[in-house]
């Protein structure tokens, strides 16, 4: 089995041992049964609790009819439905919680796991001795017991200070190095900041995240990815607010802006945007490349006041470094791989998993099915009513498609009007039923705003792989393309299968 880009690993913790599962090979089935290749002993946990299995690149996880459910970042996963994982994800089995994390093995040589992080315990050991080695010099040297007890009260209390400090500085240089070799090899650009939002939870005491994305055009600071940090919170909450007063001084002053108390300070307290949002502590950090500003990250406490402090100050400007070196990088990587009108894969990028796909298909028996989608009578469209009309419906028509096909799909844009979609795992009969669920849909497409008579219908080709195929990508793409042929040929708006067509069998 290839491996992904990242490699992942599942920790978690039974009593006072920290264990761990690699996660690779063959699928890997989670439970309490002795069929279950990572056993758990909870018993909120099922027997066949839970199933991760690698997909393209990607692992993911579902549920397998769990009693207590399964939970991936404190949403409720549908039983046999597939879902993404990424580093920093929280998973829960019923009680048990498991975090999924890169790996890092120059990391673990020398580290323990605290409070979901590698930790360097030597420092640690180092401050105890030198807090016992102080105590000890003070007793010996000091006659006076009063001297000697108040000396070693004020003593105690500074290096207990100290260790805090010291403990402080070393879970935000866990958290920087942890990041730094988990973020720069994540491609996609809202995995990127989830990740990131989770991971700096335990160093930030904030009650929830936000990366803000900002259009120059429309000068708008909109919600790109919300985490919450207080599971009460995410399940309550049913509008992301935010201080748009705080985002907006950030925004304009291209700077860190710390909030220690927005209800009383009088900058923000005529503000609409902090009575809304209720929010006592505030923190903004500006991304940027050079001038540009491609977002901000915006963290916040509706409960404690002083949660962000200047002593925070380096590690956010290190932090807004890092994040925003990843955000290039994968918003090139975005622009070299999806299609700039529709936002779809583009069509080499989804040749490129198309191979892949049947690759692991005739490898390991597993079904795969292609399907190819085309827009009728398209070019009326773009003659009649512009071609800006033609590029909305071309988008309207990518969203249509991305709303009918699961998580493990992919969709891009094959050319022109045409669309293909992978789906890995899928048979013939599924195939064909997703295909039709499709062609309703396009049939149903709003598009009154473009003109209100206008209707648009599709003829989609379904194409099963199998071992006929050897393997190569261009006999399973003409198998679809060639029953998208005689759809289009039969009259239009069809589903047609390259099964029951004799002439599109592989030779």
């Amino acid at each position: 089995m290839e491996t992904p880009g990242i490699a992942l690993y599942l920790t978690w913790t039974e009593g006072e041992e920290t264990k761990s599962h690699s996660l690779g090979g063959e699928p890997i089935i989670i439970g309490r049964s002795p069929r279950c290749n990572l056993g758990l002993d909870n018993p909120n946990v099922s027997r066949l609790h839970a199933r991760i299995f690698e997909m393209l690149g990607a692992y993911y996880i579902e549920d397998m009819g769990s009693s207590f459910g399964t939970y991936l970042d404190h949403d409720r996963l549908q039983p046999g439905k597939p879902y993404k994982l990424a580093p920093g994800s929280e998973i829960k089995l019923g009680s048990q919680t498991l975090w999924c994390l890169a790996t890092d093995a120059q990391a673990m040589r020398s580290v323990e796991l605290t409070s979901n992080f590698y930790v360097s315990t030597g420092m640690l050991n180092e401050i105890e001795d030198f807090k016992r080695n102080m105590l000890d010099h003070c007793t010996q040297v000091l006659e006076d017991e009063s001297k000697q007890q108040q000396l070693l009260e004020l003593l105690d209390k500074d290096l207990r200070s100290l260790d805090s400090s010291l403990k402080a500085r070393l879970q935000e240089h866990r958290v920087l190095h942890e990041i730094s070799a988990v973020i720069g090899r994540i491609l996609d650009i809202d995995e990127l900041l989830a990740t990131v939002l989770s991971m700096i939870s335990e160093v930030l005491q904030a009650e929830r995240g936000l990366v803000l994305s900002y259009d120059p055009r429309e000068d708008l600071l909109l919600v790109k990815i919300a985490r919450y940090f207080n599971e009460e919170d995410f399940h309550s909450e049913k509008e992301v607010r935010f201080s748009k007063s705080v985002a907006r001084q950030c925004l304009q002053q291209r700077r860190i802006v710390l909030v220690s108390d927005a209800v009383n300070n009088a900058t923000f307290k005529v503000s609409d945007s902090i009575s809304t949002s209720r929010v006592r502590s505030v923190a903004c950090i500006p991304l940027m490349q050079k001038e540009e500003v491609l977002g901000i990250l915006y963290l916040d406490n509706r409960n404690q006041p002083g949660c962000f402090g200047e002593d925070k100050i380096d590690f956010l400007k290190i932090l807004a470094v890092q994040v925003t070196n990843a955000l290039v990088n994968a918003r090139l990587y975005t622009q070299a791989t999806t299609d700039d009108l529709t936002g779809l894969y583009s069509r080499n990028f989804m040749e490129n998993h198309i191979l892949e796909e049947i690759r692991r298909a005739d490898r390991y028996s597993r079904d795969c099915s292609l399907l190819m989608v085309d827009l009728d009578h398209f070019k009326r469209i773009n003659d009649t009513l512009g071609h800006q009309s033609g590029d909305v419906v071309l988008r309207r028509t990518a969203r249509t498609i991305e709303d009918n096909i699961r998580e493990v799909d992919m969709v891009g844009r094959y050319g022109g009007e045409e669309f293909m979609v992978l789906l890995p795992e899928t048979g013939l009969d599924d195939a064909s039923a997703l295909a039709e669920r499709i062609r309703l849909s396009l049939e149903k497409m709003s598009l009154q705003d473009v003109h209100q008579d206008l209707k648009v219908t599709g003829s989609i080709g379904v194409a099963a792989y199998h071992p006929g195929f050897k393997m190569k990508l261009r006999p399973f793409v003409e198998a679809a393309d060639q029953a998208l042929y005689h759809a289009k040929e039969n009259g239009r708006n069809q589903v047609i299968t390259a099964d029951n067509n004799p002439m599109l069998q592989a030779t």
